[in-house]
């Protein structure tokens, strides 16, 4: 089963509280860490196999993923 999904939110939407709230079900907290954390860990672990061009950072909004150059 393919569970790959594209998540397209507002241009004032903050992008933090969109994947909290549909990952972790629950009401976004302003001051909580736990999407950039885990953003954080995945692209170490992107990193350490080579491959850590996939999740890209755009300024004001978010995070991306994206084909490596």
């Amino acid at each position: 089963m393919d569970d790959t999904r594209i998540l397209v939110v507002e241009d004032d939407a903050d992008i933090n509280e969109v994947v909290y709230e549909l990952c972790w079900g629950e009401p976004y907290m302003v001051d909580d860490n736990t999407v950039t954390a885990h953003i954080s860990k995945i692209r170490a672990k992107l990193r350490a196999s080579g491959t850590d061009g996939y999740i890209r950072t755009v300024w004001g909004l978010g995070v991306k993923l994206a084909v490596p150059r």
